[in-house]
């Protein structure tokens, strides 16, 4: 029989050399072990970066999305009843109130991008998040802003 197939002797984990004294220590025993095929857990940091880095572009896509939906149903409307539910007018309100609220969200993930770019323990990828965001708000107001000079419909 082998040793290891006996079940009154001690076995190590695996991933762990094995131990000579058959007895784990206490500093041998809090090293974590990479278990194979189990997901590895992101610290709340990374995980709090990467929303950081993607807040710009959703926010930039949802405003994107509402603004031409918008504006498709209420041209699409006057265009087929001759009467639209919000009218011209209404519609650039509408589209104005969306993009305000947008470059506020935007603005505040852009502060929150900053304030942790300036940290010392700060990634790189803080000041991409920034990077991003700045380009996010000038295209917010690219797309929102057009219907003052340009006709919505």
């Amino acid at each position: 029989m082998n040793d290891r197939d006996d079940p009154t002797t001690p076995h190590d984990p695996p991933g762990r050399p094995p131990d000579p004294s058959g007895e784990l220590d206490a500093a041998t025993a809090a090293i974590p072990i990479d278990a194979p095929g189990e997901p590895a857990v992101r610290s709340p940091s990374t995980i709090r970066m990467w929303a950081v880095v993607l807040s710009g572009p959703t926010v930039w896509i949802v405003h994107f999305i509402v603004v031409y939906l918008a504006a498709e149903a209420s041209c699409e409307s006057a265009r087929s009843t001759q009467m639209s539910f919000v009218g011209e007018t209404g519609l650039r309100v509408g589209i104005v109130a969306a993009t305000v609220v947008a470059v506020v969200g935007l603005v505040g993930v852009g502060g929150m991008a900053w304030r942790r770019s300036l940290a010392t323990d700060a990634t790189p990828m803080y000041r991409v998040a920034l990077l991003l965001t700045s380009l996010f708000v000038l295209a917010t107001l690219v797309v929102g802003l057009s219907p003052l000079v340009l006709d919505p419909c």
